[in-house]
């Protein structure tokens, strides 16, 4: 990982970067990022050599990096330093939302939330702006009496309107901050909204192959089914009438015109109030919020209350660090238990190091037992599930090499397709064959390519094809040389493999010239080496190519830089 170093204008002063011989190097980094606070920390050291980008680091300046398809960028908060390093401590977010105090204010009338961002100042003349709003068509009178950051007022606007927030930050080439956006989605329920990140479909979980443990603790001892929902004055929901569905169209929660209440019938129907078959069955809570005596925002409030107590308290360990960002929902099986066990768990916090990934960690919240969800079939449910989430992996052989000599001879080009690390091929009902884009030949699975074909050198891909859907595919280059010329080839060499398992990647690619079978740039002085990489599903990393496009000869690999599974290439230019 690079982390540009910025001053106090962050205008970019230097890169800190462990790959490079006489840049500064970090150790001891943590970056931990949290769903519910909205923001990120990042601590790294840096061991002093004297140089001279050292006095950079203190707290009137800025780090930033770039992870996935994100930027990040850190205010420095606080340094620690003796003869031999600097501790540095930075968090995600500006000062004045850090540090700036807002007064409470007496809200007399209903608004929306981006009036209540600007009466506290939270969006004027603060640099940032609003991206989504999913709550945009809602409004709430709400009672800020407390004094509080800008940070804790801006997420309790957001807790009154049901909402989850989201800071995005956009950089300028040179480093300098472009926009600071932050977006508003509707809290996650398990359901119907998402909140923050993305509902990984494609990501499954599975004890004994990335995870190392599941640990289940039930505990019923604050279940209750019926909330009252009581705010200023005594104000209360009875205007109210609305009923929530669980995602079988089972009515979950109800309350009705003319009662206070809020009532939780499937949790009535599980866990009664008595032993006996008495006529009430309700187990009730008021439920007092004197800062607000806005109806809508006392059934919101109430109903978010209710949700935590009305079925009992399950929660899950589980160990591991998994390749996610914050607020991403994935699926969780462990076939040790009875029946197996699946869950629906949401990433709620992690921490990441760049130097030592064995250091990640991942903490899953809003976790959601799935187990009565799936068809009587349960195994060759998961096994299904597993299946799906397996990537495809593309191979091309060929019968005759891939250099012609002027402008004569053949070879036939076999595509491959397997799944995963099995080594038996998967079947795929067509192929497409192109030649620098241009499609030629036909639909089966071996091509045969003439000299004729090729001019100096041309790349030829295959795309796999399961109905009319493209799966991957792979390219090769083909090389027409002359008499007298030798072919010059490049094999990338990797220091530690080229799979890797339990999300660990730490390997160094080198990439080596050879010619009449001998190797040349050995030093890297005469050829400039440009990386590139494509992830999973084809598309080109950008951001990743970007970071990279200083020549190289050799470049570390981390699991910052795959998810999954992902393309890397190389080409070397003359530099004379």
């Amino acid at each position: 990982m690079i982390i540009s170093l910025h001053d106090s204008n962050l205008s970019r002063v230097c890169y800190i970067d462990n790959s490079l011989p006489d840049a500064m190097h970090y150790s001891d980094d943590s970056w931990n990022r949290y769903l519910q606070e909205a923001t990120s920390t990042f601590d790294f050291k840096i061991y002093k050599t004297g140089s001279k980008y050292e006095s950079f680091l203190n707290e009137k300046n800025y780090v930033s990096f770039s992870y996935g398809n994100s930027q990040y960028l850190f205010s420095i908060m606080r340094t620690e330093e003796d003869e031999s390093s600097i501790k540095i401590y930075a968090e995600n977010l500006n000062l004045e939302l850090l540090n700036e105090t807002k007064q409470p204010i007496d809200i007399t009338t209903s608004n929306n939330l981006v009036w209540y961002l600007n009466v506290n100042y939270l969006i004027e003349g603060s640099g940032i702006t609003i991206g989504i709003n999913e709550v945009s068509d809602q409004t709430r009178k709400i009672k800020l009496e407390s004094e509080q950051t800008g940070l804790a007022r801006l997420i309790s606007i957001a807790n009154n309107f049901g909402a989850e927030i989201e800071f995005v930050t956009f950089l300028n080439p040179d480093g300098t901050l472009k926009s600071l956006v932050a977006n508003f989605y509707k809290k996650y329920d398990g359901v119907n909204y998402q909140g923050v990140g993305r509902d990984r479909q494609d990501v499954i979980l599975e004890y004994g192959r990335n995870i190392e443990n599941i640990t289940r603790t039930v505990d019923k001892t604050d279940i209750f089914n019926t909330i009252v929902p009581v705010g200023k004055d005594g104000v209360g929901i009875e205007s109210i009438e609305q009923t929530e569905y669980d995602d079988k169209g089972n009515v979950e929660f109800y309350t009705k015109a003319g009662n206070r209440a809020i009532y939780a019938p499937i949790s009535k129907q599980l866990y009664r109030a008595q032993l006996a078959n008495d006529k009430d069955g309700w187990i009730q809570r008021y439920h007092t919020l004197d800062g607000t005596s806005d109806v809508r925002t006392l059934y919101t409030l109430g109903l978010n209350e209710l949700r935590k107590h009305a079925y009992p308290a399950v929660t899950y360990d589980v160990k591991g660090f998994f390749d996610l960002n914050i607020g991403d929902t994935v699926r969780v099986f462990d076939n040790g238990f009875s029946p197996i066990l699946l869950l629906k768990a949401r990433v709620a916090q992690q921490t990441i190091s760049f130097s030592n990934p064995s250091q990640n960690k991942t903490t899953f919240g809003n976790i959601q037992a799935l187990e009565n969800r799936l068809s009587k079939d349960i195994t060759s449910r998961l096994a299904q599930l597993v299946e799906e989430a397996t990537p495809y992996r593309f191979e091309i052989v060929s019968d005759n090499g891939m250099t012609f000599k002027n402008s004569t001879g053949s070879t036939t080009l076999t595509a491959r397709v397997y799944k995963g690390s099995n080594i038996d091929e998967v079947s795929v009902d067509s192929f497409e064959w192109l030649i620098d884009g241009v499609k030629f030949g036909g639909t089966s699975k071996s091509q045969l390519v003439s000299a004729s074909q090729v001019t100096g050198t041309e790349v030829v891909r295959y795309n796999a094809k399961i109905g009319d859907t493209v799966i991957g595919g792979l390219e090769v280059t083909i090389q027409d040389i002359s008499d007298g010329t030798s072919p010059i080839n490049l094999v990338i060499e990797s220091s530690n493999g080229y799979q890797f398992k339990n999300n660990i990647i730490n390997t160094t690619f080198t990439a080596i010239l050879y010619q009449n079978n001998k190797e040349i740039d050995s030093d890297g002085t005469k050829f400039a080496y440009i990386w590139s990489k494509t992830n999973s599903d084809g598309t080109v990393d950008t951001a990743w190519n970007l970071a990279h496009q200083t020549s190289q000869k050799s470049i570390t690999i981390t699991n910052s830089d795959v998810w999954q599974r992902a393309t890397f290439d190389c080409t070397a230019e003359p530099l004379n």
